[in-house]
């Protein structure tokens, strides 16, 4: 009551400050409009939207009655620009509303919104019932006259909820034989066809005659593949079915034999000699902390089946590694990889074990017949030979580098002395 009171003070001032600004006085009558969606179904979220049409309106005042058995009341928004607008919903089934261009800058003069309601539909509502709210006892003032618009009511009965059915009532393919057979309840299906079927015949009908259903993945590639039919319901609800197609492959095809790798990309160390496609024998010197190797390998035949490898744990001297392409056609070629773990500080490496390296394609017989082949084989050094030549070289290369430099700058400081 207290708040009724305030809100009538508030809109007698109006009209006062209208009065003594001057404004020139209308009386046409005013109306308003309620306007919201015109379907609604139980469990929806709807919004309103409340409207009055006048001249020189600066007050609006009134009540929003609605059925707090059909709606609940969530929010308001919207207010209109550069007016007051005072929304109370201490009472069920009622929402007050005051609105006053407070700043008397703002006048209704057309057709303006004032602000907007949301409700909740009560998932009780049933089909057809009719959903009303009224907007009543409405006031308005042009700052010399009190006007009195006539009711707005927005009313619209419920629809029925939207179907949930996602059910196909029958599924048929026209040039194979699905497995197991059709039902509604199944949604996964196998199918082989001959070379011969390059798209699979399928059609579908939906139980609901409200669902949409749509059939993709129909044309075939040799081997496998998935025909998909999606239902979606009348709610947005979605069920795919799905065919795993198998196409055999064209009899008169021939397999390709290429089990050639591309490139070996070692876990960790660098290959040697540089990867060749036609050499099947490399090394990798790891340090004494490393204690496992793998490889990974990339085919030369796009078609190819794939690439083997599995990783290895190392011991101190060398150990073997074995990479395998498969050529489409199931033809293996191994590339082996000699992994030497050095030993520990202090400790001596193991004898090397005697390897035979596997056949190379265009590669010479004989000694020396494949860059890299085994640790120091075909130059009659030892491996622990081999390492210290090459240290020498990188410790002679190191000596000389710094000489030069230091030549340079002896150089320079002379130059830089006859210049002075």
């Amino acid at each position: 009551m207290k708040k009724a009171i305030t809100l009538l003070t508030c809109f007698g001032m109006v009209i006062s400050l209208v009065s003594l600004a001057g404004f020139p006085v209308f009386a046409a009558a005013p109306t308003a409009s309620i306007t919201g969606p015109s379907t609604v179904r139980a469990g929806d979220t709807i919004t309103v939207k409340i409207n009055m049409n006048g001249t020189g309106l600066s007050a609006v005042k009134g009540e929003m009655a609605y059925d707090s058995w059909q709606l609940t009341y969530n929010s308001n928004a919207g207010s209109l620009a550069g007016w007051a607008i005072d929304i109370d919903d201490a009472t069920a089934g009622i929402v007050t509303f005051l609105g006053i261009d407070d700043k008397l800058a703002a006048p209704i003069n057309s057709n303006k919104q004032l602000f907007t309601l949301t409700f909740t539909v009560k998932s009780s509502v049933a089909t057809g019932a009719n959903i009303r709210i009224t907007a009543g006892k409405l006031s308005a003032s042009d700052g010399e006259n009190d006007l009195e618009p006539a009711n707005a009511v927005y009313s619209v009965n419920a629809a029925a909820p939207l179907s949930v059915n996602v059910f196909l009532s029958a599924m048929t393919v026209s040039n194979a034989t699905i497995s197991p057979a059709f039902s509604k309840d199944t949604v996964s299906f196998t199918a082989t066809v001959p070379f011969s079927t390059s798209r699979l015949e399928v059609s579908a009908t939906a139980e609901d005659s409200k669902a949409n259903v749509v059939i993709s993945g129909q044309n075939l590639a040799v081997g496998a593949n998935t025909v998909s039919v999606v239902v979606t319901a009348e709610n947005g609800s979605k069920k795919t079915y799905s065919i795993k197609v198998t196409r055999e492959q064209d009899p008169d095809y021939q397999a390709g034999s290429n089990a050639n790798l591309k490139s070996i990309t070692p876990s960790i160390g660098i290959l040697s000699p540089v990867f060749d496609p036609a050499k099947t024998l490399y090394n990798v010197y790891l340090p004494f902390e490393i204690t496992s190797f793998n490889a990974t390998g990339e085919a030369a035949d796009a078609k190819a089946t794939g690439v083997e490898s599995e990783a290895i744990e190392l011991t101190v001297g060398e150990n073997e590694f074995i990479i395998t392409g498969i050529a489409e056609d199931g033809t293996k070629k191994d590339y082996k990889i000699i992994v030497t773990r050095m030993p520990a500080q202090g400790e001596e490496m193991p004898d090397p074990t005697p390897t035979t390296a596997p056949p190379t394609e265009g590669a010479v017989s004989g000694a020396g017949s494949e860059a890299g082949s085994g640790a120091g084989e075909g130059n009659g050094l030892p491996w622990w030979g081999t390492v210290l030549i090459a240290l020498a070289a990188a410790v002679l290369g190191f000596v000389i580098n710094q000489i030069i430099n230091t030549s340079k700058n002896r150089n320079n400081d002379i130059h830089e002395g006859i210049v002075v």
